[in-house]
């Protein structure tokens, strides 16, 4: 068993070397048609946003600011 470091940037293309038959045709359904039973009866709502915790706001901050920056 490998251990996991939080250091450790994990990222789709070291999955999909580490793991290549869980990717191979991702995403396609080769003869096979999905169906999706909706019930038209049911109102949609919307739901309010999921709010941050008030300790996470300057780490959440900090965050958003290095992925705009990038």
């Amino acid at each position: 068993m490998k251990a996991v470091n939080q250091n450790d940037e994990m990222t789709i293309e070291k999955l999909a070397q580490e793991h290549p038959k869980l990717f191979d045709g991702v995403g396609k359904l080769k003869n096979y048609q999905v169906k999706l039973h909706i019930d038209r009866s049911v109102t949609p709502v919307t739901q309010p946003h999921m709010r941050i915790p008030f300790h996470l706001h300057k780490m959440v901050e900090r965050r958003l600011k290095v992925s705009w920056n990038s």
